[in-house]
């Protein structure tokens, strides 16, 4: 919400409605992927059935902050030059493949940077 208010006050007042909507499409939208499929790319098959059976609901949510958040970068980049449905396309890519794509790389045990002893300190 508060990447939404933040790109309402840097529109036009014509796409104020524009930029609220893409917020929360990215909240929903980004939330659909990362349970479906985000969330398995970003740290590997686990013994659980996919994807309903999260063990860690606060570690899943907790990601699916940082995934949704990646996703609104991109409305705030994109405000007042692209419509609507295809900003839902990239969204859903987004959250759903981009970015659970580059986590797997570091966060996860076996991805090639973590491999190479790169550790994330943010």
């Amino acid at each position: 919400a508060a990447f939404g208010l933040l790109e309402a006050g840097s529109v036009q007042s014509r796409n104020v409605l524009n930029i609220m909507m893409k917020n929360m499409g990215d909240l929903i939208l980004g939330g659909v992927a990362w349970w479906c499929f985000g969330y398995r790319i970003a740290f590997g098959p686990t013994q659980e059935r996919w994807p309903h059976d999260v063990h860690d609901h606060s570690f899943w949510f907790f990601q699916w902050t940082f995934a949704s958040t990646a996703a609104t970068i991109d409305s705030g980049a994109l405000a007042e030059r692209v419509n609507f449905l295809p900003y839902c396309i990239l969204s859903f890519l987004v959250t759903g493949l981009i970015y659970p794509l580059v986590v797997s790389w570091v966060w996860h045990p076996a991805g090639f940077l973590a491999a190479a002893g790169f550790r994330d300190f943010a």
